[in-house]
């Protein structure tokens, strides 16, 4: 189990198998004959340029490790901008710990960080953390299938910050298109910012997290529609208690802060934040050529003032034509506000034919936005939501209700009621027109969505479990334990005194 060690000042002549008697040079770690439970350490504070490549894989019984040693960390610094700073191939049990990557410039093709799989197969057990990752051609982080079967498992990226970088932040990926081929992936603890591209996202994959991550700044060199956070092709994927914001594009394209894609199915998004994006905060959707999505869901999220560039709306739903059905859209306890105004809409439904509940959410717009635009005859169920604007706004199916005020703003959502049958159930009333007496909206931070004492919102939601079979989670946005029967409306307020974390 030796050692190896790297310093700047060291030898190539050196044998690396102790502090004093360092090897020199990325050249000499790529011609190392690694092997399970070797470690190599580059010195903290030294810059190491050229390309690691690694040479070989470690064993179930224990990864190969490389890290830094001394103060602070090493970092690596390929001068070619098309080779990537660090890469295995076909490789399995590596962790990388404590070392940085700065690529010379967004120009080129080199990756930061770049595990590749070639050839069927799983490679597994690789593990990311401590280190950042910037200044990179084709992407900070990549994982990924590049040939048919192939693909990872169990990997872990966390503790990072992958920024200014030319293509996305951090991307878990596969060949095959509508395949699950990676699996039990894991993103946490992590910083993705001023990207060309995308911030993070997960695709091909069965059974994923991405926590406590943040997103900001990224996408503008992008037309490709890049999203802060999202998954694709993948089943039981959550983005859970992660912030994304200002995220843009160089076109109309997304630029958002939250999705759920293409064939995905039990994906979920909670506990999350959007604000100042270009595009949707929450983005529901099934691209050309994907198939079935199916019972994905956004619980207990806040969205604010996104959708800058208007396209979008703060939660928006929508499938292509030639993609496959869109069942068991579930959006429930958030808590949508916007007041960019009359060009945006707060909630938007672009197609008819999508199913699902749109339940115990606030729908807040300010100003003359609208608060839902809705094309076609939805089979979408909204209820127990609480609809609030200065100037009350719905179109539906090319029908607009609206009223000057929100004191008469109640009388144009009784008409949209009666027209569409909405907010009801077995003929009653589950809906509002009130104002929820949220903290301080529109001032820039998720604490001001959170319900003040005395609000009507509270404990005032219809039993989603009862009525439309749905397992909720344990808590709100704001930690506070969810009551069984006594259900409040929007991300959250002060309805208990009992807190859940994770």
């Amino acid at each position: 189990m030796p050692t190896y060690y790297f310093s700047t000042s060291g030898s190539d002549a050196n044998d690396g198998l102790t502090i004093n008697t360092p090897k020199q040079t990325i050249a000499a770690f790529n011609a190392l004959k690694l092997s399970v439970t070797d470690y190599v350490v580059f010195r903290g504070g030294d810059t190491f340029t050229g390309a690691m490549v690694i040479p070989a894989s470690g064993s179930v019984l224990s990864d190969i490790i490389i890290g830094s040693y001394g103060i602070g960390r090493a970092t690596i610094a390929p001068t070619n901008a098309n080779t990537d700073g660090i890469k295995a191939v076909n490789k399995s049990f590596i962790t990388i710990n404590g070392i940085n990557v700065t690529g010379p410039g967004m120009a080129g093709t080199g990756t930061g960080i770049y595990f590749s799989r070639t050839s069927a197969g799983t490679s597994q057990q690789i593990s990311i953390k401590n280190i950042d990752v910037t200044l990179c051609g084709a992407a900070g982080i990549q994982i990924g299938g590049d040939a048919t079967g192939a693909g990872f498992t169990s990997c872990t990226v966390e503790d990072f910050v992958s920024a200014s970088n030319r293509g996305e932040g951090l991307s878990i990926y596969g060949w095959e298109a509508g395949v699950r081929i990676n699996s039990y992936i894991t993103i946490q603890n992590g910083t993705v910012h001023d990207n060309g591209d995308d911030g993070a996202f997960i695709g091909s994959c069965d059974t994923g997290l991405i926590y406590n991550c943040t997103a900001y700044s990224n996408g503008a060199l992008s037309n490709s529609g890049p999203v802060g956070f999202w998954t694709y092709d993948s089943d039981d994927v959550i983005i859970r208690s992660c912030i994304s914001y200002n995220n843009t594009s160089s076109d109309t394209a997304d630029g958002g802060g939250f999705d759920i894609d293409g064939n995905c199915t039990g994906c979920i998004i909670e506990y999350c934040y959007a604000y100042g994006n270009k595009g949707a905060g929450f983005l529901l959707y099934n691209y050309a050529g994907a198939g079935v999505w199916d019972n994905n869901s956004v619980r207990f999220c806040i969205g604010e003032n996104n959708c800058t560039n208007t396209v979008y709306g703060e939660l928006h739903i929508g499938t292509n034509p030639d993609a496959g059905a869109m069942t068991n859209v579930h959006a429930y306890g958030n808590t949508f506000f916007n007041n960019r105004g009359s060009s945006n809409s707060v909630v938007v439904v672009t197609d008819a034919s999508i199913t699902g509940n749109i339940v115990n959410n606030i729908f807040y717009g300010y100003g003359v936005t609208n608060l839902a635009s809705v094309t076609g005859n939805s089979v979408l169920t909204f209820a127990g939501n609480n609809w609030f604007a200065s100037s009350f706004s719905i179109t539906w199916n090319s029908v607009a209700y609206t009223a000057a005020s929100s004191g008469t703003g109640v009388l144009a959502y009784a008409a949209w009621q009666t027209a569409t049958g909405q907010e009801k159930i077995s003929g009653a009333n589950v809906g509002f027109c009130v104002d929820p007496m949220l903290n301080y909206p529109g001032r820039g931070a998720a604490a001001s969505y959170k319900l003040q004492p005395g609000s009507p919102m509270l404990a005032a939601g219809v039993d989603l479990a009862a009525l439309f079979g749905l397992n909720v989670g344990p808590r709100d946005y704001f930690g506070s334990a969810i009551v069984a029967g006594s259900t409040t409306i929007g991300a959250g307020g002060p309805n208990s005194t009992a807190t859940v974390t994770f």
